[in-house]
């Protein structure tokens, strides 16, 4: 972990994009989170919505809040995107009037 790098900056999006976690649509003058940084020695950079960053935060400081001896906050933080798939899969009615990613 010794050149781990992780940086987070609100964008306004002069593009469109789509949310990593959620699949919706960024557009053009939204503000977006926009994640990049090395781990690993690998790098890495995608957005996300507003909304899926605060989720994200809220889970990662619950978690901190609420050790478990069988949980790394950092290590084993939940990835909103692979919990979106999961109800994409079991409930796709919840997505119907959403735009598919």
């Amino acid at each position: 972990m010794g050149n781990d790098v992780h940086c987070r900056s609100n964008v306004r999006a002069r593009k469109p994009h789509r949310c990593a976690d959620c699949g919706l649509a960024i557009d053009p003058g939204m503000i977006y989170v926009r994640v990049s940084g090395i781990f690993e020695g690998e790098p890495y950079r995608y957005q996300v919505c507003r909304w899926c960053d605060w989720a994200r935060q809220g889970l990662l400081q619950w978690m901190i809040d609420h050790p478990s001896p069988f949980l790394d906050a950092y290590d084993d933080a939940p990835v909103l995107g692979e919990l979106f798939s999961f109800l994409r899969e079991e409930w796709p009615e919840l997505f119907a009037d959403k735009e598919s990613p």
